[in-house]
């Protein structure tokens, strides 16, 4: 209980980081003006490292889950389809595809959104 706690705080901290890397993002395409004039810019040394450190953690992460995919391994194989049929069992696809559309059509930060739905389920 104690490890699922901790790890629940931890993937909070780094959703709240990644929800503020969205807002870094949006910026670093637009001009804005809000009682100062923001643009691509303005972001600190610090915040720059910290997107480079964690976008190559992201990518470290992606390459292994690729890996995983090529695997030789017979218990992996298994594990991965056991997850391609709960996907289409579950219905997982079709989710995910109303979930994009939800963010889409009301062009709110997915991780305003995904925040929301989490605190309506609790």
């Amino acid at each position: 209980m104690f490890y699922a706690l901790r790890k629940f705080v931890l993937l909070k901290k780094e959703f709240e980081w990644f929800a503020k890397v969205d807002i870094f993002r949006q910026d670093g395409f637009y001009c804005d003006y809000a009682e100062q004039l923001k643009n691509p810019i303005t972001i600190s040394s610090v915040d720059y490292e910290q997107v480079i450190i964690r976008l190559e953690k992201v990518r470290t992460v992606g390459k292994e889950i690729i890996e995983a995919f090529e695997t030789a391994d017979e218990a992996t194989i298994e594990q991965i389809t056991q997850i391609k049929r709960d996907f289409k069992q579950k219905k997982y696809y079709e989710k995910f595809s109303r979930a994009l559309t939800t963010v889409r059509q009301t062009r709110e930060n997915p991780f305003e959104l995904i925040k929301k739905n989490i605190s309506n389920t609790f």
